[in-house]
């Protein structure tokens, strides 16, 4: 089958009624700090999910101000090849440790002789396609658009993705402590956990996607603010995706640029590569693709420029019911066209 006769199938499982329901599950008010009980529910939730797709799950945990919080991991996972597949047997969480790049779980079954991790969806030694989003909302904020629409495509984009045989690995990240948290001027600290443990483990990845903030659109002129630094043409009207790379970036960037216009035509995307990692204008380090950044992954934020378009943001009026789920819809989409076609370049 064609690539693009492919693509096109995998696309038209995507399906609005599943986003509005996952939005709707993660929307609330859930601060790290301030409604901790609320975010660990929602961090549950996920989990589940993905364990329902039959991912390898993992729960990253890390201590912050005297508490426990999670990154929610989620790889494709391996079946070992010498049980029937008919059995469809659980496959327990991945846990750290072993040699050679392998978890405990494979390690041990690799000893016994009852299958071969390798055969199937995980691969240590090759570079891996991350997909993330943050879980968490700031203070006082049900966070519809930021961030449960993008959790809603990651979580969209697990259920489909992992049905597919993909010649990379794909891993999905829904990662914690996004927002500034009042004890502290520090954000982004559940994905700098993820990347200094990920470095750390000589992992490596081709490609980093995070979701942030991709439900919010306005049809009036008008509706888009523009930084004055940014001197690409922009459309005043805000309903277009912005695609944010840094230099490593950038080819992705073109990448899925190109790709999402094959395949999603309406969806209209906007790339921008910030010059000096986006030092030069914060605006575009505010969510965990710079955390990637600055461990020298190549990553991409895709989002609907949050603040500079969203008269809602970070306030108690961000609910699912002002969010445009065309538009969500067609931004999973264009990100599962992007994964599909950059796990054929491996």
């Amino acid at each position: 089958m064609h690539i693009s006769s492919h693509i096109h199938n995998i696309l038209s499982e995507v399906s609005r009624e599943r986003l509005s329901e996952y939005l709707c599950a993660i929307e609330g008010v859930r601060h790290g700090g301030e409604n901790y009980d609320e975010l660990e529910k929602r961090a549950t939730f996920i989990e589940d999910t993905f364990q329902f797709f039959n991912l390898v799950v993992e729960n990253q945990y890390f201590t912050f101000s005297d508490r426990s919080y999670r990154n929610v991991l989620a790889t494709m996972h391996v079946i070992p090849v010498n049980l029937p597949f008919s059995t469809n047997p659980p496959i327990p969480p991945l846990l750290k440790g072993g040699e050679g790049g392998l978890s405990e779980v494979e390690e041990r079954i690799l000893k016994e002789g009852k299958g071969d991790f390798r055969s199937k969806g995980i691969s240590e030694d090759k570079e891996w396609i991350l997909l993330g989003a943050h879980y968490d909302a700031a203070w006082g904020s049900p966070g519809a658009d930021d961030n449960a629409s993008g959790v809603a495509v990651l979580l969209e984009a697990a259920r489909i993705l992992s049905r597919q045989k993909l010649e990379t690995t794909v891993q999905f990240v829904a990662f914690t402590l996004e927002e500034p948290q009042l004890q502290t001027i520090k954000f982004l600290i559940g994905s700098n956990h993820f990347v200094r443990d990920a470095k750390r483990l000589g992992r490596r990845y081709k490609a980093v996607f995070i979701l942030e903030s991709v439900g919010y659109t306005d049809q009036s002129d008008g509706s888009q603010d523009i930084p004055f630094i940014i001197k690409i043409p922009v459309p005043k009207k805000g309903n277009f995706l912005g695609v944010i790379a840094d230099r490593r970036s950038k080819a992705i960037m073109e990448e899925f640029y190109h790709v999402a216009g094959e395949h999603v035509p309406e969806l209209l995307v906007v790339p921008y590569k910030v010059p000096l990692s986006g030092y030069i204008l914060p605006e575009t380090r505010f969510s965990d693709h710079a955390s990637f950044w600055d461990y020298r992954y190549p990553a991409l934020m895709l989002t609907d420029t949050a603040m500079f378009r969203n008269p809602n943001y970070h306030t108690r009026r961000d609910r699912s019911e002002t969010l445009d789920f065309t538009f969500i819809t067609n931004v999973t989409k264009a990100v599962i066209s992007a994964i599909v076609k950059l796990s054929l370049h491996s």
